[in-house]
C-alpha cells in the first residue's frame, strides 16, 4: 500500500517501497510490475523491462486479478499503450478499484491523454465517471476525476 500511495501522489520513495515489498516476498508479481512502472517513470527503461518480465514470470502462480495487473503494467513499460488501455478497460470492469491499472490511463500524460485522439478529454471522463461510486472520497480518484471534468469544461462539478 505504501508504494501505491507514494506513486499515486507522485512522492519520493515509491521505488524503495516496492523494493521493500519484494524483499518481504520475492515472488509477489504485482510488486515487481509496480517497480517496473516506477522505473519507467524515472527513465530507467532497461531495468523497467527486466522487472516487468520478472513480474510476468511470477504471475503464472497468481490470481487472475494479479495476472491482469502485471500484464497491463508490463504492456505499458513495453510501450504498448493501445493494448494496455484496452486491457485496462476490461480489467476495470471487474476490478474497478485497481488504481495501479487506472492511474496510467489518467491525466494529460496518461494513455488516453497522450493518445492524441480527438475527444480524449471526454473519453477520460467517460472512463472515470462510472467508477466514481466505487472510489467514494478517495483523494487520488477525486483529483483525477476533477482534472478530467475541468478538461471538458465542467468546472462547477470539478
Amino acid at each position: 500500500m505504501e508504494g501505491v500511495d507514494l506513486l499515486l501522489g507522485a512522492n519520493a520513495g515509491a521505488l524503495e517501497a516496492f523494493e521493500r515489498a519484494i524483499e518481504a516476498d520475492a515472488e509477489f508479481a504485482c510488486a515487481h510490475a509496480a517497480r517496473a512502472r516506477v522505473l519507467q517513470l524515472v527513465s530507467r527503461p532497461a531495468e523497467a523491462r527486466q522487472s516487468a518480465a520478472w513480474g510476468r514470470e511470477l504471475a503464472g502462480r497468481a490470481s487472475e486479478r494479479e495476472r491482469q495487473n502485471v500484464e497491463i503494467l508490463a504492456l505499458i513499460v513495453e510501450g504498448k499503450g493501445a493494448a494496455a488501455l484496452a486491457s485496462a478497460r476490461e480489467h476495470l470492469a471487474g476490478f474497478p478499484r485497481d488504481a495501479m491499472v487506472l492511474a496510467p490511463c489518467t491525466s494529460v500524460f496518461g494513455l488516453i491523454g497522450f493518445s492524441g485522439r480527438a475527444g480524449r478529454e471526454a473519453e477520460l471522463v467517460n472512463l472515470l465517471e462510472p467508477l466514481a461510486t466505487k472510489y467514494g472520497e478517495d483523494w487520488w480518484f477525486l483529483a483525477m476525476h476533477a482534472f478530467a471534468l475541468c478538461e471538458t469544461g465542467r468546472l462547477a462539478e470539478a
